[in-house]
């Protein structure tokens, strides 16, 4: 769907076995589902143009993979700093991803980078045909998240690769990572849509509804300070009506402390262990 035919990018694989597809312009989220869905071999993965992999990547995953009888696989993440020559900047930085079995978890919680995870075939394309939130080229600033949002509830076999085969690649140029502000309303749209369409029966449903809501107080708290109020709101109403009206904080100095907060209708009860700091006597005339 890009206005300069990719074809025209690609003259240099020519001697791969290469399909290109030709579509209206329908955006990034569309264009991996239509993909996906012309796919014929046992395994997918998604990489977008200023992303890449170590040359081993397919070759480790996917072995591994074939001997546990894997779903996904993921890997830890390269960080990376292109200098201007686009040569690598010797300094670099590994992101470790926990290892974790449960969908919602690995989906929601630990959202592994986009072109880290290697799916099976046959898995992701029965599962994703079950989507509950439409595809919408809204969500293309988080492509990835529609697909996850969807997977979330329904079991999978995961593996973790304790190796950096996915690369991260930092530089100047434009990127739709750097713009919050589209971040924000794609992440509120697509949870919105979550709590409209939801599979109240699917195996992982309240498990991803628990992450999720996590997911919603956190860009809450990620907003500007000042930023529109009704905005701010809406993260905090999704938060509430999956379920998460309690929020515990522990003070870790060695005067320790515990503190609960429980949203009760219109009010906020605060409840915990207290220490003695200070004594005094306060008159009012």
């Amino acid at each position: 769907g890009s206005e300069n035919p990719i074809e025209d990018e690609m003259k240099e694989f020519e001697h791969l076995k290469i399909k290109f597809i030709r579509q209206k312009n329908s955006g990034l989220t569309t264009s991996r589902y239509n993909g996906l869905m012309s796919a014929t071999g046992n395994f997918v993965q998604f990489l977008d143009s200023d992303d890449q992999i170590e040359k081993d990547k397919f070759t480790i995953q996917i072995k591994a993979m074939l001997e546990s009888n894997a779903d996904v696989s993921h890997t830890d993440v390269l960080q990376v700093n292109f200098k201007q020559d686009k040569s690598r900047s010797p300094a670099s930085i590994i992101t470790k991803f926990r290892d974790c079995q449960n969908p919602a978890e690995f989906y929601i919680d630990v959202q592994p980078a986009p072109h880290s995870p290697i799916f099976r075939r046959e898995y992701l394309v029965e599962t994703i045909k079950k989507a509950f939130i439409p595809l919408n080229r809204e969500y293309d600033s988080i492509g990835e998240i529609w697909f996850y949002y969807n997977l979330a509830p329904y079991p999978c076999n995961i593996i973790k690769i304790d190796m950096p085969l996915t690369i991260c690649i930092h530089h100047n140029e434009e990127r739709l990572t750097n713009h919050w502000e589209r971040l924000g309303l794609c992440a509120l749209s697509i949870q919105l849509n979550y709590l409209k369409n939801y599979p109240e029966n699917a195996p992982f449903i309240k498990d991803a509804s628990m992450y999720i809501g996590k997911a919603a107080f956190n860009t809450y708290r990620g907003l500007p300070y000042d930023i529109y109020a009704p905005f701010q709101n809406a993260f905090i109403a999704i938060w509430e009506k999956l379920g998460k009206t309690e929020l515990t904080a522990r003070q870790l100095s060695a005067r320790g402390g515990y503190l609960k907060c429980t949203l009760n209708g219109d009010r906020v009860d605060i409840s915990g262990q207290v220490q003695v700091y200070m004594k005094g006597m306060m008159n009012d005339e």
